[in-house]
Order: C-alpha cells, then structure tokens, then sequence
C-alpha cells in the first residue's frame, strides 16, 4: 500500500504506453499483423492502438482489396481522340481509333499527320510503323519496308511508290517494258534508232526525314 498525506492507493499497477499500431496491456499486439494489405498495400500504424492500409491508387477498401474502375470515376474520358476505355484490375487500357497511338490514344501516327506515301499510295498503319500500298501503276522493292515516325532514313525511290511500273507504259519510242523488281521497269530500245540512250529507270536518291 502506498501512503501519502492525503492518499491511500491499494495494489498500484502500471500501464504501458503503447507506440502507434500496437495494443494490449503490454502492447503485445502488433495490429499490422493483424490486416491482410493487398495488392501492394502498406500498413500504417496510428497513434491510440489504430492501423490501416494504405492503398496504391489503383485499388481501395479496408485492405485494398476492389479495384478503381478508372473508366467510370474519371469526368472525361481517359482515352482521347474517341478511344474506348477498358478496365481491368489494377488498371486500365485505351483501345484507340485508327491511326491513333498511346497509353492515352493522345498520339497521331505519321500515316494520319502526313501520309509518305506517293502517287496515290495509301499509308497503312503498322503499330508504331508503317508502309505504303502501291496502285497498279506505281511500286518498290522495298514499299512494304517498316519506318518509325522519328527515324532519319535514306530510301530509293520505290519505298514511298516512287517507282513507275510497265502499267504506266513508260517506254518512249516503242521501246519495250520488262518488269524490274530494283528499278520498278526496264526499257528495252533494241530497234527502236535510240540504243545509245539510258534504257532504263534510274532511280534517285531521295532522303526524307519523318518528324
């Protein structure tokens, strides 16, 4: 018994003053232990014996355990340039409209910004690449060729349907027209009084640089 002046206490106890997150007469228990935080959640331990887990932004609840549907919390469209958004758990993704390129569909493809393709050729969208489809009249060995939108290339002409074909009837002075798969076409001038002239297509260099 203790005594004072004034004071009779019998049987004086102790009491432990627990740090944040633990609880128990002798803060024997550790309340993060106690909560399941997932998806990469982390227990935060607060003051009074209390816990909680803190979510990464993708997932929300008790423990982090329900998705954020970013499709549906978002005043405007995540995806832009009319791309659909699609959740999924932990995330989301943008189905982008042709052409359109992007987490967030925000980029242009070269094909929609400025087509390379000639005479006609129609731009054809590769992921982040491209080609040129050729008309009859027009080819390339090499016009199925791959570019990115940032490359600095040489090419001959043919990759952007730069080259004529025999369709285009190119040969003067009934010179005759063989296909050539370098060239695009030969002239063939054999008995046409212009045998010492170029009997062919000579193709140019062209370098083009895609911004």
């Amino acid at each position: 018994m203790l005594k004072s002046a004034n004071l009779y206490v019998e049987n004086p106890q102790t009491e432990c003053q627990c740090h944040d997150g633990y609880n128990g007469h002798l803060c024997e228990n550790d309340l993060c232990l106690k909560l399941n935080c997932q998806h990469n959640g982390t227990c935060q331990r607060l003051p009074l014996g209390q816990a909680k887990c803190l979510c990464i932004e993708q997932w929300y609840g008790n423990e982090c355990q329900y998705d954020v549907n970013e499709c549906l919390i978002n005043e405007t469209n995540l995806c832009l340039n009319n791309g659909t958004c699609l959740n999924y758990p932990g995330g989301y993704t943008c189905q982008c409209q042709e052409n359109y390129l992007g987490r967030n569909c925000e980029r242009k493809h070269i094909c929609l910004e400025h087509s390379p393709c000639f005479n006609h050729g129609q731009c054809r969208a590769d992921g982040e690449h491209y080609y040129c489809e050729c008309s009859s009249n027009f080819t390339g060995t090499k016009n199925r060729t791959k570019f990115s939108r940032n490359e600095l290339f040489i090419c001959y002409l043919g990759l952007h349907c730069e080259f004529p074909t025999c369709e285009s009837v190119p040969c003067q002075h009934n010179g005759t027209c063989t296909p050539d798969s370098d060239r695009g076409f030969l002239c063939n001038c054999t008995g046409t009084g212009r045998e010492r002239e170029i009997n062919y297509f000579f193709p140019k260099i062209l370098y083009v640089n895609i911004q």
